[in-house]
Formats: C-alpha cells, structure tokens, sequence
C-alpha cells in the first residue's frame, strides 16, 4: 500500500452527528409519506397459506412455547424469525392486512436509511466523486431505490418481509464490513467486536430468509472493485486473497458437484412446466427483463404476476434468448475487466449478479417475481452513478444536480401511484388483469375481488363479474384449475343461471385439465377444495367429483391425511363403506410407515364414535 492515498478509506465520526443525520431522517419519512396510500390494501398470493391460514403463526396466546411453534411456520422449518414477526402482527391485530403492511414499510423505510448509509461508505471507498458531492449522491441513490415503483411489491406484499427484513441485517453486515476491512487497509488491523457483530447479523438474516447465504459473494464483488483485498500489512493483504480464491473454489466445486445434480432435471420440476436447461435460458431473458423495467418503470411494466412468461426452449426460441445471454456475458466481462478503472460499475454489475445467483439458478423457483431486485436494484444504481460522475459538463455539476434531482422526482411519483394502486383491492386487481390480460392470476384476483364485493350473494351483479371473469380465466394457456373450481363452487345450488354458464361442459373441461397439465401447487389442491367445500354441505356433483379424486390419486402420491379425507367422504357423504375402508387401510398403511400413529388413532376413534365397530374389523383384515 505505500504510495497510494489512504484518506479515503478513514471513517471520521459517525454520520449521524452531523447534517447527514436530517438526511437519514428525511429518506425515512419520506419513504414511509409516498408509500403511505400501499398500507390500506389486502393480502396477496402467498401471504394466504403463509400468513392468514397458517395456524402456527396465528396466535391466540404469546408465550415463548407459542412463538417457537410460529418460528417453524414455514416449508422446511426456515425463515424462523420473519415467521415469529408475522405472529407478533398476528397476535396483536389478527388477520387486518393493515398492521401487516405498516410493518412491512416501516421495515422498508428503514432499509432506505441503510441504503444511504452504504452507498455514503461505497462512495468514499471510490473517491469518484469529491467529498462535497457523496452527501447529495447517496440520498439520490436512496430515495430512488426505496422509492423506485418495482420495490412496491416488496414493501407492501405481507409475505416478502422475509426479503425485506433479511436485506436490513445483510446491509448491516456489509457496513461492519467495510467498517472492518477500512481499519485493516489504514492500521494493519482492525477491532475484532466488528467481526463478532457480522456474524451475529449475518445469522439474523439468515434466520429470515436464505438469501443471506449470497453475504460472502457481495463481500467478494468489493474486495474486487473498491476494497482491492488491500491492507497495511502484506500477510494480512495476503491472507484475503487466499481466502477468497480458496472460499471461491470450494463454492465452485460444490456447485459443480452437489447443487448441480441435486437440483438438474431432465424432466419438468415437480409442480412446474420448465426443466433445468429451460429455466437457465429462461433466465436470461427474465434478467434482461429486469433492467428493463429498472431503468424504465412506466406504468403497465410491471405486473406483480408474470405465469404468462413464455419459456426459452432454445438457443433462438425464442429468437431475443440468445441475445440476452451474450449482452449479460458481455456486462459481466467488462465488469471484471474494467474493475479497477471503473469501480463503482464493476460493484454494481456483481452485486446485480449475486443477488440473482439463486433465484436465476438451477432451483426450480417460479421463473419471474419483482421482489427478487430488491438488493439488486443497488447494484444497477451504482453502474448508474458511475455513469453519472464521469458524463463530461463545461459549465460545472449543476447540470447534473437538475438531472438527478429530475430523476428523483419522477420515480418518487411513480411509485407513489404504485403504491396507491396498491391501497386499494379492486383497483390493483382491475389494474393487473388489464395491464397483463394473458395472466391468469391476475384475472382469479380480479374475479375474487368482485366476489368479495358481492358477499357471495348470487343475486348480485358482482357475482356475475366473478363468473365470468373465472370463466375468461379458465381459458388461459398459464391458468391453473382453480378457477374451475370456483365456478363449480359458485354454480353450486343453480346459483348461476344455465345461460351463463355450461357448469357440465366446466366439469369435463377441470377434468381433462386434471388428467394432462402438469400437477402445480394450485392444480394439486384444487381437488381439496371441492371435496372440503361437498363436505361442508355445498352442492356438487358427486360423479364428477370422484372422477376427479380417481385421477388425482393416479398422477400424484398423496399423503396418509388425505386418503383419510377421501375415506371420510365416501363412508359418510356418498355412503359407500366398503370404498371407504379401501382408501382407510392405504392411510393407515402409510401413517404407519411415516410414524403418524395420530392418525390411525383418530381412524379408529371416529369408527368407535360413530358405532361403526363392522368398519373396525374390516379394516383390519
């Protein structure tokens, strides 16, 4: 390090005690002031089986026994503390999306601050732009990050407070970071309560959510554009560089040799349409698509849901597929070459990359979801201040300060409107289905929502709304079969005039739906829906009904509660004992095998109960 200048990496008295402080203040208030209308909306998608039905999270008691159970709420056991903070909403205010949504921008607010106070570091470590100008330069890039129209959908989706909150401790473990790292560049060493508090944060994100896991490659995209693995002592500066050679070809080899086969698949994922090699094409466009809606967030650009996004198949089918990947190739590579002339693009374009290394991998995710920008969105905004400061003006930085300032402005008010969109059901329903009609989710929230407006009243014309939007729905080539079902449901009773709808001609049409689409979450559960929905009383056709159990039982291995569901329904609603004792031996069988003696129990209990003592011993033969 002799020779070069070091001030750079010096880190003074703590920002906050001077004017930056006000600014941090205002970032925050003014996040939580434009986003404030989002607050009034209701939940969405995933925050149903997450959140509202999710009995570990929705507490009637808070005890520490109660708020363990909520931690493992989640697939896997995972994500254990944003399950906990969804019980703490849940315990405090119920189901009313409201509090959940308050929660979530404050949380988001906060995460602004965080932002400003990063890119003020990453700023400094560049020495791009003078000392003068980093104050003004980090709250632009803030404001537009927290207030940019695609970060809506992380801030006010209930359930992506595990995105949200799992980015507040990884932009806290970079600041200790950097902090860090700054001490060793300028002492040779550095204060070893920085390193004890990065892995205690670094385990708090991880406990929100996974992506936590991509902390080591963010920490690598500044070592090799603004850190330079450097430090005042040549061992130490050494030790880095081994380090992460070393740290790099292990994750290397393990996703050569673990990920890739684990995860590869011929075939269609379970649930999905697209294999491995189409989702890897696929994700190049997906990517492309990204920066697009980035850099230009008009109105109708980003749509929430994306189960329309045709798949690449090919190298050239579509034809932009490979396009995409040779301009992603490209961006990465001079980002590598040019990380030393250019660093705070060289940064940008790594941490783009490594915020998507997981959800544009070889995991058979779902293939398009906006939140997945959220850290993303700072690595293409510091490509964008690197693009800034070196853009050549004659008559001094004037010029740019109204640029940038315009810029602001203009994603300021576009995500205000967003946001209000978003604080109103019908209105984000309504504008989904329009701004994307070939989504099929997005036309069942638009049918929901007038639903919910008729108070399930057939008499009233939203009712009808709901109809024929499910029916609009249920021709489309990315529907599910869930809006069938809600048409078999809502026709139920002659509730639906034969005029409007041909409620045989729905029944063929889920069926042959059930025998041939691939088995997604929703098609799968569809059939639990009607048989729960026949059970409770309503009016369906028993002979399409076990048609669709027959073939749902056929395509898919069920679990040991299920076949004990089937069971129930013939012995008790279709009075068919000796069916039902066929499907309560295979769930005996396999809640057997799986150790769920609960379940044989309650078999036999509901036989004792109900005198059924002749089921009893046939079901032991």
């Amino acid at each position: 390090m002799n020779g070069k200048d070091l001030t750079r990496y010096k880190i003074d008295a703590p920002f906050f005690l001077n004017v930056n402080f006000y600014a941090a203040l205002a970032v925050f208030f003014l996040v939580v002031l434009l986003f404030w209308g989002g607050v009034s909306g209701g939940f969405l998608f995933d925050d149903y089986h997450n959140i509202v039905t999710n009995a570990y999270v929705q507490l009637k008691e808070l005890s520490f026994a109660t708020l363990w159970r909520a931690s493992q709420g989640y697939s896997g056991g995972t994500r254990q503390l944003a399950m906990v903070s969804f019980a703490l909403n849940a315990y405090w205010a119920g189901i009313d999306p409201w509090a959940y949504k308050v929660t979530g921008l404050l949380v988001h607010a906060l995460n602004a601050v965080l932002v400003f106070c990063v890119v003020l570091r990453l700023l400094a470590l560049s020495s791009r732009i003078g000392q003068q100008h980093r104050g003004m330069a980090a709250l632009a890039v803030a404001l537009v990050w927290a207030l940019h129209p695609i970060q809506v959908s992380s801030a006010l989706y209930v359930v992506q407070r595990m995105e949200t909150l799992c980015t507040s401790f990884m932009l806290i473990t970079l600041l200790l970071y950097m902090r860090a790292r700054s001490q060793q560049v300028t002492e040779g060493r550095s204060h070893i309560g920085l390193w004890l508090g990065m892995v205690v944060t670094a385990v708090l994100a991880l406990l929100f959510k996974e992506s936590a896991v991509l902390l080591p490659l963010f920490c690598l995209g500044l070592e090799a554009s603004v850190l330079h693995f450097a430090s005042a002592r040549k061992g130490q500066q050494r030790f880095w560089q081994i380090t992460y050679a070393t740290g790099s070809a292990v994750a290397l080899l393990v996703f050569l040799f673990w990920a890739l086969p684990h995860y590869y698949s011929a075939e269609p994922y379970p649930g999905r349409d697209f294999n491995t090699v189409e989702r890897l094409l696929t994700q190049s466009r997906v990517l492309c698509l990204y920066v697009q809606q980035m850099l230009l967030p008009l109105p109708g650009a980003l749509y929430f849901y994306y189960d329309d996004f045709s798949l690449s198949s090919g190298w050239l089918q579509p034809v932009s597929t490979l396009p995409a990947i040779l301009g992603l190739l490209v961006i990465f590579g001079m980002a590598v070459y040019w990380r030393q002339r250019f660093p705070l693009f060289a940064l940008g374009v790594f941490w783009f990359f490594a915020a998507h290394f997981i959800t544009s991998n070889v995991i058979g995710l779902e293939m398009v979801f906006e939140h997945r920008n959220y850290f993303a969105l700072l690595g293409l905004l510091l490509v964008c201040v690197e693009v800034v400061s070196r853009l050549p003006v004659r008559d001094g930085p004037a010029i740019k300060y109204v640029g940038v300032a315009a810029i602001v402005v203009g994603v300021a008010f576009l995500g205000a409107v967003r946001a209000a969109t978003w604080g109103n059901v019908l209105l984000l329903a309504t504008d989904m289905a329009q701004a994307n009609p070939k989504s099929a989710r997005a036309g069942m929230d638009l049918g929901v929502a007038y639903y919910e407006l008729s108070g399930g009243d057939s008499e009233s014309p939203f009712y009808q709304f709901a109809a024929k939007e499910f029916e609009r729905v249920s021709r489309l080539p990315s529907a599910s079969t869930q809006p069938m079902v809600n048409l078999i449901i809502m026709a139920s009773g002659g509730a639906l005039p034969d005029e409007l709808l041909d409620i045989d001609a729905v029944w063929q049409s889920y069926l042959q739906r059930l025998q041939t689409t691939h088995l997604s979450v929703e098609t799968r559960t569809s059939i639990w829906s009607l048989l729960e929905q026949r059970v409770q009383g309503k009016a369906l056709d028993d002979h399409y009904l076990s048609q669709a159990l027959t073939i749902i039982f056929s395509r898919a291995e069920q679990d040991d509660y299920r076949y004990a569901q089937v069971a129930d329904y013939y012995l008790n609603t279709l009075l068919q004992p000796d069916l039902a004792v066929e499907y309560y031996k295979i769930a005996i069988q396999k809640a057997k095998a799986s150790g769920n003696s609960q379940l044989v129990e309650a078999i036999h209990g509901e036989m004792l109960d109900s005198g059924k003592l002749d089921l009893i011993f046939k079901l032991a033969e």
